[in-house]
């Protein structure tokens, strides 16, 4: 396929090109090291805080509060630094910008492997005036498409990082209250964070038998 040009639309894996390969898996890499370190912070929190107030315990309510503030800090960082870097990617190309960010290995197969999109590459060769600033995403028509957009991505991301943070901490509570020993209570809680993850391809399932099936299957067996 000649530079330039624009792939064609798949609609199954065997139908990407080696590029659309090359794409994808650099983003799921840059999505697996962006949230890395943040699901490690959830299950860890309570006894983080724990070790940084000495005086404190894992039941009382400032370890709670302090733990929160930990994770709505890194939230809001993480969205302005969002903000500022796609910006960035936008005035500099989407593999320039990336030139800073660690780990360097991923920036390194990006900049070598992957090119910069063909629609991409189409829509700088054909505009001649200044790009346009995020103010413009605030004027006219396009208003309420932003709004609408920033409201539906405002709330997915914090009902799933409300359940990410806090259902580890749910679940050692109620292990606590059980009476389990710590080191198991880490192993339960960690093969409750790991499996949360894995289930959450169950999406690719309602894909293919629909989105029926799935949702009858939670609700017959809750305990997953």
């Amino acid at each position: 396929m000649p530079d330039g040009s624009p792939s064609p639309e798949a609609t199954r894996l065997r139908e990407l090109s080696p590029q659309q390969w090359k794409s994808g898996l650099a983003a799921w890499l840059g999505w697996l090291f962006d949230g890395l370190e943040l699901h490690l912070y959830t299950l860890v929190a309570t006894p983080l805080v724990v070790q940084l107030l000495p005086a404190a315990s894992a039941a009382d309510p400032a370890v709670k509060e302090k733990s929160a503030w930990i994770q709505a800090a890194f939230l809001v960082g993480w969205a302005l630094g969002g903000a500022l870097f796609g910006r960035l990617g936008d005035v500099l190309g989407r593999s320039r910008a990336l030139a800073g960010v660690v780990p360097a290995l991923l920036v390194f197969y990006i900049r070598r492997h992957v090119p910069e999109p063909a629609t991409w590459q189409r829509a700088e060769e054909s505009v001649h005036h200044r790009n346009p600033g995020a103010r413009e995403l605030f004027r006219g028509r396009i208003v309420s498409t932003t709004v609408r957009t920033t409201l539906v991505c405002a709330l997915g991301l914090s009902a799933w990082w409300l359940f990410m943070f806090w259902h580890p901490q749910y679940f050692r509570q109620l292990l606590a209250a059980e009476g389990v020993p710590t080191g198991e209570m880490t192993r339960l809680v960690s093969s409750a964070f790991f499996l949360v993850n894995l289930l959450a391809i169950a999406g690719n399932f309602g894909d293919r038998r629909g989105n029926l099936p799935p949702g009858a299957d939670t609700i017959q067996h809750p305990e997953f």
